[in-house]
């Protein structure tokens, strides 16, 4: 008969549970403060900053985009959070298949996906849009695309009068923010306007004589030609390079050719958009979901991927992976007595120090609340795990302070070694937790090496 829980055990259920709670007000709180950041930040882009992902079953979803999407496609952020429906009905029948299937290449082959289509709400004009997005495989199978979808309608328009007024060509390509060259089918550059002059710092004359190759140092006059015979001529060839400036710098460009008449002789039209500002975007939504807001630490996702390559790197190699658990001793105490902000600066101190503890090679990571992860790869006995553990539990310990308030806070570790205690991923980390709530009950500010589990 199981005996009834005392006075004191429900006190101390009660007890772990409110830590529990305040530790997941604190994270929330967090997450609804880089929200607020982000938004700010993507309402300068003008278009829609998103994530589409297509689950281990096929099925997409969007799980994340700006409130942009509304004046775009007609539907609220939360209209597509399971369900891409609400977009796909307002795209044009003719281009949902080709939208579809490029989305579909881009996951067979892991390559950045870009695709033109047209949408229509109703009541409204016709929009050309342009989507692009890199991207990523995630640990369940599925993939996350990060990236941006542009209304260029106008864009459209102006190539379109490019090609029907030489005249008129002028004046809109030098009134053009974007780069534009001209060149003929020998590799010559035969016009260029006014913001190539700009962006770049040569003259007109400078960049004319230098030609297209001295300023992509990964074009040369052969790939021209061959663009110049395989490029059909009602379609536009869409990519992305960088041009370099006469300052040495260097400008990413998202670059749109195409065939037109200029001067009575066939040319290829290139219009280059510098995408320095998207691609700092791209990285930071990257960035983003892979690491802590508030230490700058891997979070687990990225920490498993890392211990992916570690354990792959360690098979090849013989060597061994220790995968080390974390988690302070006495925080709760430091939050209840000196608030959470002290609480916070704490938690940033306490990274730095691990940082400090461990080579560029290994991974520090915080994976909620006070607990964090250290992946040691290519060791070559316990004794290399043990050492990192010792070095930790020498460094967290030393006194912060904070205003003028010192505070001190211990550190207990759990360690798993690859392949000692498991080969499997999972079952690491697992082991490496147990053990570190072993030496928590034993007196905690301590290290303790896994059991490994019998086979069952």
């Amino acid at each position: 008969m199981t005996p009834k829980p005392t006075y004191k055990d429900l006190e101390k259920r009660i007890r772990i549970l409110e830590a529990e709670i305040i530790k997941c007000q604190r994270i929330d709180e967090l997450l609804r403060d880089n929200d607020l950041r982000f938004k700010k930040l993507s309402a300068h882009i003008p278009g829609i900053v998103y994530q589409l992902m297509r689950r281990p079953d096929g099925t997409y979803c969007i799980p994340f985009t700006t409130d942009a999407i509304t004046h775009f496609f007609g539907c609220l952020p939360q209209d597509v959070a399971e369900d891409i429906t609400a977009i796909t009905r307002v795209i044009f029948p003719d281009d949902l298949d080709n939208v579809l299937g490029l989305i579909e290449s881009s996951a067979a082959s892991m390559t950045i996906y870009h695709c033109e289509f047209r949408v229509q709400i109703p009541g409204q004009p016709i929009r050309l849009m342009y989507g692009h997005a890199t991207p990523e495989k995630m640990a369940d199978g599925g993939i996350i695309w990060h990236g941006v979808i542009m209304d260029i309608t106008d864009r459209k328009m102006i190539e379109e009068e490019l090609r029907k007024s030489e005249e008129q060509n002028r004046a809109l390509l030098d009134g053009m923010i974007d780069t534009v060259w001209v060149i003929d089918f020998d590799a010559n550059l035969i016009d260029v306007n006014k913001a190539a002059v700009e962006q770049l710092g040569y003259s007109k004359e400078e960049l004319l004589a230098i030609g297209l190759p001295g300023i992509d140092f990964s074009l040369k006059p052969n790939d021209i030609k061959t663009l110049a015979s395989t490029m059909p001529s009602d379609e536009l060839q869409i990519f992305e390079t960088s041009h370099t400036a006469k300052n040495g710098r260097t400008i990413p460009v998202e670059v749109c050719s195409s065939l037109v008449t200029y001067r009575g002789k066939r040319a290829i039209l290139s219009i280059a958009r510098n995408i320095t500002e998207r691609k700092q975007m791209e990285e930071q939504i990257r960035h983003m979901a892979n690491h802590d807001p508030l230490t700058a630490l891997p979070t687990l996702r990225l920490a498993n991927d890392r211990l992916d390559m570690a354990i792959s790197e360690a098979t090849r190699n013989n060597t061994m992976v220790a995968v080390l658990f974390l988690d302070l001793d006495d925080f709760k105490e430091v939050n209840d007595t000196f608030g959470h902000s002290a609480g916070d600066s704490v938690l940033k101190q306490v990274a730095l120090r691990m940082l400090d503890c461990v080579r560029k090679a290994d991974t520090v990571a915080r994976i909620g609340g006070d607990e964090f992860l250290v992946i040691a790869s290519g060791i070559h006995a316990p004794k290399d795990a043990a050492l990192v553990a010792e070095k930790i539990i020498r460094v967290v310990p030393q006194p912060i302070m904070i205003d003028t308030k010192q505070i001190v806070v211990g550190v207990s570790i759990g360690i798993a070694l690859f392949p000692d205690h498991s080969e499997d991923k999972e079952q690491l980390l697992e082991l490496a937790d147990e053990a570190m709530y072993m030496i928590k009950k034993s007196g905690k500010n301590g290290y303790r090496f896994a059991t490994a589990r019998s086979p069952v």
